[in-house]
């Protein structure tokens, strides 16, 4: 395949260039619902909440997903933000890496950072930028040149502080509404938030309720674990048999209800 054919492939189909350019960084075989969480965060809505199982690689793929879209310059300008601006400054630094170490991509799209990143953000020759920030931060007046946001990432957003009581998840779905969807382009904005559900009441469950949002659910398997008809949605790095025994694990530690809310 020529370079031109790949990089029209790649534009055309993001979990492709994700198991193509990032091959390095996947050690087990990617799952179907890898491919279906891309073409969800891919996809013309505007709203879209993704809840994966622990340990489902949702961040891992997002910092490819968004070098991929940066690289192409599928938006303006990106907030990738954080439950900490620590953790969203994380995030970046590993797209920061492979934008500059990646051979593949380097290949592919010659040199596609137009100056060297900083701690909080990543600069493309395409005219796209990456900035990292906290969910504690001010999320009101963010702007590129002329430009507001019009794509911000949520990585897991909310911990067991923010889901603690009512108000600390009335405070998260008021910071949602009155701060980040006001501060983004209003003719292009697309948010995506991946979150690993912590609490009955929280922002996830609420957002399921929400007609404006697009809701995708990922448990660990298909099933009840102990149901012999189940199949994992990742076989090749948590089989059944590993499911079914960290269950009984936590079910013998009274930790059920924890291996539900993390797991399914």
């Amino acid at each position: 395949m020529t370079d031109t054919a790949l990089l029209k492939a790649i534009s055309e189909d993001r979990a492709l260039g994700s198991s193509i350019l990032f091959n390095h960084r996947h050690t087990h075989a990617t799952p179907p619902f890898h491919v279906k969480l891309i073409d969800l965060w891919r996809s013309a809505d505007e709203f879209v909440l993704i809840e994966a199982f622990r340990e489902g690689a949702k961040s891992t793929l997002s910092e490819e997903f968004l070098l991929m879209e940066g690289a192409f310059g599928n938006f303006h300008y990106c907030l990738l933000i954080g439950e900490t601006y620590a953790k969203a400054c994380q995030r970046l630094e590993a797209i920061a890496f492979e934008a500059s170490h990646n051979a593949k991509i380097l290949n592919l799209f010659g040199k596609i950072l137009a100056r060297k990143p900083t701690e909080d953000k990543i600069w493309f020759t395409s005219g796209a930028l990456i900035q990292a920030i906290g969910w504690e931060q001010e999320l009101r007046s963010y702007k590129h040149r002329d430009r507001r946001p019009d794509r911000a990432y949520l990585d897991d957003i909310e911990n067991l502080e923010r889901v603690r009581d009512t108000e600390a998840v009335d405070a998260t779905m008021a910071k949602i509404y009155r701060q980040l969807r006001p501060a983004m382009d209003v003719t292009r904005r697309r948010i995506r938030w991946t979150q690993t559900p912590l609490a009955p009441d929280c922002g996830v469950t609420r957002t399921r309720a929400s007609p404006g949002w697009v809701c995708a659910r990922f448990p660990i398997c298909d099933g009840l674990p102990d149901d012999p008809k189940t199949q994992s949605n990742w076989p090749d790095l948590f089989p059944m048999e590993w499911i079914r025994k960290e269950r009984t694990v936590f079910e013998a530690d009274g930790k059920l209800r924890e291996f539900n809310q993390e797991y399914m």
